[in-house]
């Protein structure tokens, strides 16, 4: 019968699991920080002027926790360098400039009592109000829009229905009826 070994790592298991997590650091941080900072930085602005806002949104969020990560083995890979960069005067100052400036916009939106997004709050309304009060917030007549649905493949779409009900009765993704909504709104202009 043999005796249980103990589940601690050698001190020779420890040093190979150190140095190929050194490895992987020297190979992968600085460039995976580098390429997180690009897709987030030009993401961020475009998204800043209004560019592909629906496409670049998830995007950029995404990424920009992948940035979260790689920064994190990036301040590992370069913890001795930086730490002495926190010595200096000028880095401080930095550190707390950039830290006042987010809190400028992070503190007054975290004290208000609704700070949700309006365009989304919007939306939801939208989804849930009838098809009779969205096509005319679109400038349609109710039957115009039922007539674009039916068009569109979904037949049997009444006035008093919401688009969150059509949704589920057709199987459909909201954005897919937004487009069906907007349709031939603001085309002649």
């Amino acid at each position: 019968m043999s005796t249980a070994t103990s589940p601690s790592l050698s001190a020779t298991s420890r040093k190979t699991i150190r140095a190929s997590f050194q490895t992987l650091l020297l190979k992968y941080a600085t460039p995976a920080t580098t390429a997180t900072f690009v897709v987030v930085g030009v993401s961020g602005v475009l998204l800043f002027f209004h560019v592909g806002e629906a496409q670049l949104m998830g995007v950029h969020e995404w990424v920009g926790l992948a940035f979260i990560g790689a920064a994190v083995f990036h301040v590992t890979r370069h913890f001795k360098v930086l730490s002495n960069l926190l010595t200096k005067t000028r880095t401080r100052a930095l550190f707390a400039a950039t830290a006042m400036i987010a809190a400028a916009f992070i503190l007054p939106a975290s004290f208000q009592t609704n700070s949700a997004n309006p365009m989304k709050q919007f939306v939801g309304v939208a989804t849930n109000a009838p098809v009779a009060t969205v096509a005319v917030m679109v400038g349609k007549t109710p039957e115009q829009l039922t007539a674009q649905f039916a068009q569109a493949g979904l037949s049997g779409v009444v006035p008093t229905q919401s688009l969150s009900d059509i949704a589920k009765a057709h199987q459909q993704d909201m954005r897919a009826l937004f487009r069906i909504v907007m349709s031939e709104v603001n085309k002649g202009e």
